[in-house]
């Protein structure tokens, strides 16, 4: 499955719940009741778990977003809403695990190319947390650090592998022989 849709525009992780969903219930009405399930756990979290101003999370929870992009329009979209949820929830309990919330990036840069700027976002923030605190952090908020953007870069590098090129880009350009990184980079490969 992995290697017939490489190309098609989306990450991994929406394709193999799917799958995964396909393979207990037999039927196409999983695509929905994926996109349900996910929205579902999501808004529970933001209503019961996420400390959030009541006005803000009533926003967030009856948002077109919430409501139909995340959950009728039944699409990879969803996904990123209940991964982020889940960051912020891991973030809050002190001492960040960079084990933990290092898989939590690489889940996230899965869920759609759109997120790998959100995982971007998330690490330049601790960096900084890091390096303009008062008092110096103790050495193992470094390595947890370190610890989750590896684990991030790992999950960045497989969204860019299952994703790039798309399939219309392969369509447009014949990139035989060039080089990959160059490319990604925009400079000239001849």
């Amino acid at each position: 499955m992995l290697r017939q849709m490489h190309g098609e525009g989306h990450p991994a992780v929406w394709y193999i719940l799917l799958r995964a969903a396909y393979a207990v219930v037999g039927s196409p009405v999983v695509l929905k009741i994926v996109a349900l399930t996910i929205a579902a756990t999501a808004a529970y979290l933001l209503v019961f778990r996420l400390k959030l101003p009541l006005s803000i999370m009533l926003l967030a929870l009856f948002s077109s977003f919430s409501i139909f992009d995340y959950a009728a329009m039944s699409r990879n979209y969803g996904i990123s809403m209940l991964v982020i949820f889940l960051i912020v929830l891991s973030w809050e309990k002190g001492a960040r695990n960079g084990i933990l919330l290092g898989l939590l990036f690489a889940l996230l840069a899965n869920t759609n190319v759109h997120s790998v700027v959100l995982v971007g976002g998330f690490l330049a923030y601790w960096f900084f947390d890091l390096i303009l605190a008062r008092s110096r952090p103790p050495l193992t908020a470094y390595r947890a650090f370190v610890t989750a953007a590896a684990i991030a870069a790992v999950g960045i590098v497989l969204c860019f592998v299952t994703v790039y090129p798309t399939f219309n880009d392969t369509g447009q350009n014949d990139l035989s022989g060039e080089n990959f990184a160059l490319l990604t980079v925009g400079l000239p490969t001849a």
